[in-house]
C-alpha cells in the first residue's frame, strides 16, 4: 500500500507520539504500512522535537529505504537534530517539520493551524479515510491530580478547563468524520466527576454522537454516530467478575495482560463509524507476563551520582555513591537492620556498600556503545525494541540522588532482592527513615505514604511509569543494589516499549514526563492490527 492509498492518521494531544508509533510501525501482509500519520500536534515543545525526529525516521523506515547514518549520529550526540535539515536529508527533513505540529488546541491561534492543515490535506471530505487518535490531557482525571486540587484553596472541577479538552477531540471529529477513532485516558476518569455526576457515560455518549454534544442535531445519518467498543476482551478463565455489557468498565484495559512490562492500566474507547460494517475482535489477555528484567536486564549497567548541592563544597560529604551511602549506612543503621529485618539482609548491606564493581561506571554521557541483546532476543517485543544499527544505547543517563536516599536505595533493593518484595517505611530501620512527620506513626499504624520508596522487582511487570519519574525516583528504584539508583530514561522507555532508537529530546525532566505520559507504543501496534483487520474486511 503506498502513501496515495493508505489510511490518514490524525494524533491530536500526541505527546511524543507512541499511539502514533504503534498505527505507522503496523505492516499488513503484502500490503506495507496501511496507516500514515498526516499530523500529530502536541503544544509542550520538547515533544513535539521528539514527534519531529521520530517522523524524519518515519519517512525512511516506512518506505523500506535505509535510515541515514545522520539520524543515528543525532543519538549518539555527534550533531544537533536540526542538521538533518542540511544536505541529501533535507527533503525527509521538510516533511517532518510539516507532519509534526507545534501547537495548543483550545486556543484561537492552535484550533486555526489544526483546522487550516485539515482542509489542505482534504482531511475533512468524506472520500479521504482517516484514524483520530489521541488521548486529551489527563491531569484533571487522574487519581493523582485530582488529590493535587483538592489542596488548592478555592479549586472548583467545574472551572478547571481539562475536564472538557475532550471537545477539541470531538470537535476533529465532526470535522474530518475519521471511520474510526481511538481515544486514551487514565483510569481516574472512570470515576472523576463534574457538578456531582460522573464524567465518563457523558463523554461515551458524546462520542456516540458528536454532533449532539456539539449543539446539533445529529438526525438519522449513520456517517454521523458512532458504535462504541472496547480493546480488550474480558477473560472467561479469570477470577473476576465478567462486566455487563453497559458497564464502563470495559474499557479499562490491564497492559501486562497483554505483553506490556507494565502494570499499567488506563482506558480506551474505539469508536467505528455506524454507516461502517464491521467491528473489531477484541484483544485477548495472555497468559504470560513479561518481566522487568526481561526488557532492561541487558542495558549497560549504570552507577548513580551524588547530588550536587550534597557533594560540591560540602567536606562531610564525598561525591563517591558508596562512600555517600555509607554515611547514613552508620553501624548502628546496619545494627537495627539486623535486628528488624535480618542478619541475611544486613550481610548483604554490607556486602554492596564495600564491593564495587568494575563494570559499573557513573556515565555522564547521553549514548554508550553496547552490543544489547535482551532475553527471549528472538520474540516480538525484542525484534521490536532492538536497532543494531544503534550500536549502542542512548537517553541512559542516571540520576543524581541525596545520599540519605542512596541509602534507602540501597537497602530497599537488598531487601526486594532478598524478600522478594519491596519494602514499606515499616520495614525500614529508624536510622533510614526520611524525616517526615507522616514516615511513621506513633500508633504503629501504617503511614499515610508506606510505599514511599519503591523497589521494581526484576521478575514480575514494572508498576505504571508515570511522569513523577521527572522529580524523584522513590517509587522506581532500580532492582540490582550493585547499582544504587532510580531508572534511566531508557529503562522507563523499555518498560513503555518503545524502540531504542525512539530519541526523547529536551533536558532529562522532559524526557521523563514525555515517556511517563506517552501510551505504550507496542500495544498501540496490537490495536492497529485489529482495527485494520476490521477496516480491509469492510473494504476500507
Amino acid at each position: 500500500m503506498t502513501s496515495s492509498n493508505a489510511i490518514s492518521v490524525i494524533d491530536l494531544f500526541a505527546g511524543p507520539g507512541g499511539l502514533g508509533e504503534g498505527f505507522s510501525a503496523y505492516k499488513a501482509r503484502g500490503r506495507g504500512n496501511p496507516f500514515r500519520i498526516s499530523m500529530s500536534v502536541e503544544m509542550e515543545r520538547h515533544a513535539h522535537r521528539t514527534l519531529r525526529l521520530r517522523s524524519f525516521y518515519r519517512h525512511y523506515s516506512t518506505n523500506n529505504k535505509r535510515i541515514p547514518e545522520s539520524y543515528y549520529r543525532v543519538l549518539r550526540g555527534e550533531i544537533d537534530d536540526t542538521a538533518l535539515g542540511s544536505g541529501s536529508c533535507n527533503e525527509a527533513w521538510r516533511a517532518a517539520e510539516y507532519e509534526a505540529i507545534h501547537a495548543t488546541l483550545g486556543t484561537n491561534d492552535g484550533d486555526a493551524i489544526v483546522s487550516d492543515r485539515i482542509h489542505s490535506e482534504k482531511l475533512h471530505k468524506s472520500s479521504v479515510p482517516v484514524v483520530l487518535l489521541g488521548g486529551p490531557p489527563c491531569q484533571a482525571y487522574s487519581l493523582v491530580g485530582r488529590a493535587r486540587n483538592r489542596g488548592i484553596a478555592g479549586y472548583r472541577a467545574e472551572d478547571d478547563g481539562r475536564h472538557i479538552l475532550y471537545r477539541q477531540y470531538l470537535k476533529a471529529i465532526t470535522t474530518t468524520w475519521p471511520v474510526a477513532f481511538i481515544m486514551e485516558n487514565v483510569k481516574g476518569i472512570l470515576s472523576s466527576r463534574l457538578n456531582g455526576e460522573k464524567i465518563f457515560p457523558q463523554i461515551l455518549e458524546d462520542l456516540r454522537e458528536p454532533l449532539r454534544s456539539m449543539g446539533y442535531q445529529s438526525g438519522s445519518k449513520k456517517s454521523n454516530r458512532y458504535r462504541l467498543q472496547p480493546v480488550v476482551m474480558e477473560d472467561p478463565g479469570s477470577s473476576r467478575m465478567l462486566l455487563d455489557a453497559d458497564d464502563p468498565r470495559k474499557y479499562l484495559v490491564r497492559c501486562e495482560e497483554h505483553g506490556i512490562p507494565q502494570k499499567r492500566h488506563r482506558v480506551f474507547v474505539v469508536g467505528i463509524r455506524e454507516d461502517i460494517d464491521c467491528s473489531i475482535e477484541p484483544l485477548r489477555p495472555q497468559n504470560e507476563r513479561t518481566s522487568l528484567w526481561s526488557v532492561i536486564g541487558d542495558l549497560p549497567p549504570q552507577l548513580s551520582k551524588v547530588s550536587t548541592r550534597f557533594s560540591k563544597g560540602n567536606k562531610k560529604c564525598s561525591d563517591d555513591v558508596h562512600v555517600a551511602a555509607k554515611s547514613f549506612m552508620t553501624d548502628l543503621a546496619l545494627k537495627q537492620i539486623r535486628r528488624d529485618c535480618g542478619e541475611d539482609i544486613e550481610r548483604a548491606c554490607k556486602k554492596y556498600l564495600h564491593t564495587k564493581s568494575n563494570s559499573i561506571h557513573s556515565n555522564t554521557e547521553d549514548f554508550i556503545e553496547a552490543d544489547l541483546q535482551i532475553t527471549n532476543s528472538g520474540s516480538e517485543l525484542s525484534k521490536w525494541l532492538i536497532d543494531k544499527d544503534l550500536n549502542g544505547v542512548c537517553n541512559h543517563v542516571a540520576k543524581s540522588h541525596m545520599p540519605s536516599d542512596l541509602a534507602r536505595y540501597l537497602f530497599a533493593s537488598v531487601y526486594a532482592k532478598l524478600r522478594d518484595r519491596s519494602p514499606n517505611l515499616q520495614d525500614y530501620p529508624t536510622r533510614l527513615l526520611p524525616k517526615h512527620a507522616n514516615a511513621r506513626t506513633s500508633s504503629g499504624e501504617a503511614p499515610i505514604f508506606n510505599d514511599r520508596f519503591r523497589v521494581q522487582l526484576s521478575g514480575e511487570p514494572a508498576t505504571t511509569v508515570t511522569s513523577h519519574l521527572a522529580k524523584d525516583g522513590h517509587y522506581f528504584i532500580h532492582p540490582d543494589p550493585q547499582q544504587i539508583r532510580s531508572l534511566t530514561v531508557r529503562e522507563a522507555a523499555r518498560i513503555q516499549t518503545f524502540p531504542d532508537n525512539y530519541y526523547f529530546c529536551g533536558p532529562r525532566t522532559s524526557q521523563y514526563q514525555q515517556v511517563g505520559n506517552a501510551v505504550p507504543p507496542y500495544f498501540a501496534l496490537k490495536i492497529a492490527k485489529v482495527l485494520y483487520k476490521a477496516l480491509a474486511e469492510a473494504g476500507i
